[in-house]
């Protein structure tokens, strides 16, 4: 039998539980003591559904599950090759997983934010285009450049936004703590990531502000007075 303590939770759940999708670009580069210093920055896209959950009145907890592309390119040296030249052109896909931890201010209509938090991902496709010349004549380039991806990454990001009603911009900054390639013998390198998302919130409903008490600071009362 449906009570109305059950619409009393429903109400205070939907209040502080947001549900959308978003999608966006990021930029990748990559970093550490092989990475090669002829690179260049290329566009990649992800996409995905988020929720987003309400815990104080100025702090949220924001999941995310992203279909995400990494995009790089850059050219090398083949030192055991007269005038050898490695070019490689990689897209690797992810299934990506941010938690991001939001710190917000503004009212019911407009509000910025803070966030930062881990990031994790499954590794899930692989594009390479590789060429390899030597004193001007194409080789074979994979015997060159047979690295593997890791199956995994992990790193954190840092980022700021702002929400108008239901849509939400944000930039972040990724990191990565764990090598690109797997192998002893692969170069060390991690990536770094610049991304810009556009998301909006399905379930959207104007809420309290983030600037005053939400309904959780009033949870206790409503709860102790509902069945007077």
């Amino acid at each position: 039998m449906f009570k109305p303590t059950n619409v009393f939770f429903l109400n205070v759940y939907s209040q502080n539980t947001a549900i959308g999708v978003k999608g966006g670009i990021n930029t990748s580069y990559l970093t550490g003591p092989n990475a090669p210093a002829l690179s260049e920055r290329q566009i990649g896209y992800n996409a995905g559904i988020f929720m987003r959950f309400r815990i104080s009145d100025v702090m949220t907890v924001r999941p995310a599950l992203s279909y995400t592309q990494k995009r790089y390119t850059f050219t090398h040296p083949i030192y055991m090759l007269q005038n050898g030249i490695l070019s490689v052109d990689e897209t690797n896909s992810y299934l990506s997983l941010p938690v991001m931890f939001t710190f917000q201010k503004g009212d019911n209509v407009i509000n910025t934010f803070f966030c930062f938090g881990p990031e994790i991902a499954l590794f899930v496709n692989n594009e390479r285009k590789l060429k390899a010349t030597s004193n001007g004549h194409d080789i074979t380039a994979e015997a060159y450049y047979d690295f593997d991806i890791s199956k995994y990454d992990y790193g954190a990001s840092v980022g700021a936004g702002f929400q108008f009603k239901g849509f939400i911009f944000d930039a972040r900054f990724f990191i990565s703590l764990h090598p690109l390639y797997k192998g002893d013998n692969s170069l060390e390198m991690r990536y770094m990531n610049l991304v810009a998302n556009l998301g909006y919130i399905i379930n959207y409903r104007p809420a309290a502000s983030f600037s005053r008490p939400t309904t959780w600071k009033s949870f206790k009362y409503k709860l102790k007075h509902i069945f007077k």
